[in-house]
């Protein structure tokens, strides 16, 4: 999923929804793309990699390219957020890069994804992305993007602890398994074994928590971790063999779909990756 377009390095959202439907809201993964989502009202979860986030007002929530996130209705009560999509390549001239980057990069996937707004009580969160919202232009989005990084960054650092995550959907162990293993054989047999499940369970798990079936979720793990890996300058065919395709043509045809074009034509550049 891609929300800038060819040329784009950050844009902005703010969302009213006042009969808000479930099925708006699908399982979504972000090409190079970094998500920073206020919550203003509502009722959700926000599920990242099938670890839960029970939203209040006022917290943030952030994903980097590689998290599979999708947010799920409690209720039907209106829901309104600001959302901010960023290319990390306009920071490339910011000297302290790194440490803005580091909440998205630092971290687990799926860990440490919320500041509660309990962190903020002054709100100023709200005054940053508002004000990223309603500028003109990229470079008058960046003056108030900075300081925002710069601020959490300080709070993450300051704080230096895991957010603890209640594990409220079946699938989070299954989801922690598959991200640990997508890169070897991994069969529906071996992932049911592993947890007692019959396929037909399994296969309802992970839809009910992701909104696509097993082996969709498998697929899209290897391509973007095949897509990292070529971004980082690796082969085609070694991007295929590690990250966990075992025949070439296959792995070509749904890169191809995936990213409409070729392995051998994505862009080589710095990647930052998490410890």
């Amino acid at each position: 999923m891609k929300h800038l377009k060819d040329g784009e390095k950050i844009k902005s959202f703010r969302y009213y929804s006042t009969t808000p439907m479930q099925n708006d809201f699908t399982i979504a993964a972000h090409d190079d793309e970094y998500e920073m989502l206020y919550f203003i009202s509502g009722d959700v979860n926000f599920y990242v990699e099938g670890n839960a986030y029970r939203l209040k007002k006022g917290d943030l929530i952030i994903v980097r390219s590689d998290e599979h996130h999708v947010l799920k209705l409690r209720s039907t009560n209106p829901y309104e957020r600001i959302v901010v999509v960023f290319d990390p390549q306009i920071l490339d001239n910011i000297k302290n890069k790194d440490k803005l980057l580091s909440i998205f990069c630092n971290r687990a996937k799926g860990k440490n994804n919320r500041f509660s707004a309990t962190s903020c009580p002054d709100n100023y969160w709200f005054h940053y992305m508002d004000r990223i919202n309603m500028a003109q232009n990229e470079d008058e989005k960046v003056v108030y993007l900075l300081p925002l990084l710069n601020d959490l960054a300080n709070l993450r650092e300051e704080n230096n602890e895991a957010e603890p995550i209640k594990k409220i959907d079946p699938a989070f162990e299954i989801l922690n398994y598959i991200n640990a293993h997508f890169t070897e054989p991994l069969s529906l047999d071996a992932i049911c074994d592993k947890f007692f499940i019959s396929k037909a369970q399994l296969n309802r798990i992970i839809k009910k928590s992701t909104k696509t079936t097993v082996w969709n979720y498998i697929h899209n793990q290897r391509l973007e971790f095949a897509h990292e890996l070529l971004c980082e300058g690796q082969k085609a065919i070694n991007a295929c063999e590690l990250s966990g395709y075992t025949d070439y043509v296959s792995f070509y045809k749904a890169y191809k779909k995936k990213y409409h074009k070729a392995p051998s034509e994505a862009q080589i550049k710095r990647k930052y990756r998490p410890f």
